[in-house]
């Protein structure tokens, strides 16, 4: 797991001058505008247009760089890679990373989902020559495996995407101590913990996997943000539920870092990508398409409230944001159920 301390980091007890201000207006929200031309306005989860820069767009600046990597072409590896939801009800699409595999003359990806009819979904949209799907769970111990039945072990991916709702940076830790250092990663982040929250759910044999879902599950941004520092990586951005991080040594924008030549903090990322959305939908009163969004509405107002309550104190933030993943343990005990270990600290 990531260090106690992470430099740069809000220390415990001190006001923490975040959310509200902390990124409107700067390139933490615009980072569609890095690049040259810029990329197009589209929509984000929320229906609402935003500026930040799509994956295929990333991927190309990143492999466009001389010693990326991708001599090969794109290589990726899925985990959690079923069928794609969108914001209106009933309706999919092809997941981002999926799409990458998509008028690509060199491609090879390996797309792992333990739910056969989605991911059955999702392979009848791509080349087979290009794609190993296994309708199995992932797991810390079973990814090496994985990886090497797709050829990809030790290869440099071009992308990494990571949604299982469970023990996801257990896997990514895993991923990444098979030997592979994939250029761009995608993580779906427990956004109702937010900075300086350090929250992950861990991989337990004892639990079946799968089982963590509706419980605690996956891990903070900040949690991840301090885990990539130690490998090398600066995070771009937080698309919605999406941290996208990309690695140092191919980073293609050091142009545009903005604050003095650095990447935006987790903090402004946290609040470009998920917190003023939430407000602007909430000003909305959430009706319209927003109708549709009710697990993302139930994270936005968890997530301020915890904010709120906490009157700028980390430790009363660390205090609140404790009761629920204890709450929901006392359930599954009295149930009778095994307990998957967690961990949430400053």
């Amino acid at each position: 797991s990531p260090s106690p301390r992470h430099v740069g980091e809000t220390p415990p007890g001190a006001l923490f001058v975040v959310y509200m201000s902390a990124a409107r207006g700067t390139p933490c929200s615009s980072t569609g505008l890095w690049v040259q031309p810029p990329e197009t306005t589209r929509l984000n989860t929320f229906l609402q247009p935003t500026n930040l820069l799509s994956i295929s767009r990333l991927v190309a600046e990143v492999c466009g760089r001389t010693g990326a990597g991708c001599k090969a072409g794109i290589q990726l590896a899925n985990f959690g890679a079923g069928e794609y939801l969108t914001p209106f009800s009933n309706v999919t699409t092809l997941d981002p990373v999926n799409s990458l595999l998509l008028g690509t003359a060199n491609a090879r990806a390996l797309l792992v989902d333990a739910d056969a009819a989605r991911l059955r979904k999702a392979v009848r949209a791509l080349p087979p020559s290009k794609v190993v799907a296994l309708a199995e769970h992932v797991t810390p111990h079973s990814v090496r495996n994985q990886l090497q039945r797709a050829g990809l072990l030790g290869a440099p991916l071009s992308v990494l995407k990571i949604d299982i709702d469970s023990f996801d940076c257990d896997l990514l830790m895993a991923t990444l101590a098979a030997g592979t250092r994939p250029r761009v990663i995608v993580l779906e982040a427990n956004v109702k913990f937010p900075p300086p929250l350090r929250f992950s759910a861990h991989f337990d044999e004892r639990v079946a996997v799968g089982s963590r879902l509706g419980k605690p599950w996956g891990c903070s941004l900040a949690y991840q943000h301090a885990m990539l520092g130690e490998f090398g990586y600066d995070l771009l951005h937080l698309d919605t539920l999406d941290s996208v991080h990309v690695l140092r040594s191919v980073w293609p924008f050091r142009s545009a870092w903005p604050l003095g030549g650095r990447p935006c903090s987790v903090q402004q990322a946290y609040e470009a990508g998920f917190s003023e959305p939430c407000r602007r939908a909430e000003r909305a009163g959430w009706s319209g398409g927003y109708a549709s969004l009710s697990a993302v509405r139930a994270m936005c107002r968890h997530s301020e409230m915890r904010l709120r309550r906490s009157n700028g104190s980390a430790e009363q933030l660390l205090e609140a944001a404790r009761k629920e993943p204890t709450h929901q343990d006392k359930r599954q005990k009295d149930k009778g159920a095994s307990l998957a270990r967690w961990t949430l600290v400053l």
